[in-house]
């Protein structure tokens, strides 16, 4: 290895760090940048044209097109950000208008409502579609191309056909995560959102995202993202999840006959505290407790405890997509 000089070390990490620091500058000026390439771009667009227009004119004109796209583009998230709402209370409204009117038979006329309605198909697929196109980040939403549009109608197919495991999910308190109705919609990039915990005036469940993930071996499975509340274990610490593996979802549920905890590998139960199943380096499978810190009052004023992970309702949400 050649011997380099202490001084020119030195040097070349001044300057490396320089760089770094231009470019952290850059990232900041780049939304002004960006803009004003498309004002001149506008502008350039402009005097070809219309060679005779005044500088005034040419100006004004393309700042009022640069600022106009942008408006739209603004008014296009914001109607996608609705949309994505809208389609997840649509199913709490389904759900609630069925409950009261049909008492017992719920179950089985939701599940047939959402598998034959027609029109319910056609407003989550338009909102899905939506959403999706609302991801393609840094595509004006007039100038998708054919070939983007298909993509997004695609993924639009898979958010309905995942969104009806949500409703099932929602009826029956219970899903296969292995099944093959799952396993034949799920892609890599997809998530599924397992939310815990109650909601309150302005307060949303807290979640635990998993992301479905293909291995260098074509291998596929669950990878755990991130957690939007506090995960704690019995000591107090964090559980170590490592996000570089595989992960097995479960649920924990009590035998009455027997007296005792009886784990359902690959199954959501709503109502009972859910786990994660990692394996090890030595080929042994880890049980990961999900438990959360929890403050009650007593008689001398309040303590924490910590209390097991309770699934409320699942939300599978299809990948991101990103035209480049």
């Amino acid at each position: 290895m050649p011997f380099v000089p202490k001084s020119e070390l030195a040097a070349l990490q001044d300057e490396n760090a320089e760089m770094a620091e231009r470019l952290r500058q850059y990232d900041e000026m780049r939304p002004f940048l960006q803009l004003a390439g498309e004002l001149r771009d506008e502008l350039v667009t402009r005097v070809t044209d219309d060679p005779t227009m005044s500088p005034q004119q040419i100006g004004e004109l393309a700042y009022r097109k640069v600022l106009e796209t942008h408006i739209d583009q603004a008014r296009d998230e914001a109607a996608a950000e609705y949309e994505q709402q809208h389609r997840r209370t649509l199913y709490e409204r389904l759900l609630g208008e069925i409950a009261v009117a049909e008492g017992a038979s719920i179950s089985d006329k939701v599940r047939n409502r959402v598998e034959t309605d027609p029109e319910l198909a056609l407003e989550l697929r338009n909102s899905a579609r939506k959403e999706l196109a609302a991801r393609a980040t840094n595509v004006v939403r007039g100038e998708i191309s054919e070939e983007q549009q298909e993509v997004v109608n695609r993924e639009a197919e898979r958010q309905v056909e995942l969104d009806r495991l949500d409703v099932e999910f929602a009826l029956e308190g219970r899903l296969d995560v292995s099944a093959e109705k799952l396993q034949r919609w799920i892609r890599p990039g997809d998530k599924v959102e397992l939310l815990y915990g109650d909601e309150g005036r302005g307060k949303r469940r807290d979640r635990i995202v998993l992301t479905w993930t293909k291995d260098s071996k074509d291998k596929e499975g669950w990878v755990y993202t991130h957690c939007s509340g506090k995960l704690v274990s019995d000591q107090g610490y964090n559980p170590k999840i490592e996000t570089n593996r595989f992960v097995r979802i479960a649920s924990v549920g009590y035998d009455l006959e027997a007296g005792k905890d009886v784990r359902t590998d690959d199954t959501l139960v709503a109502g009972q505290p859910i786990v994660l199943l990692q394996r090890t380096n030595n080929g042994s499978t880890r049980t990961i407790e999900l438990k959360t810190k929890t403050r009650r009052p007593d008689d001398y004023g309040a303590y924490s405890t910590s209390e097991p992970v309770i699934l409320r309702a699942i939300d599978f949400q299809t990948r991101d997509i990103e035209f480049v």
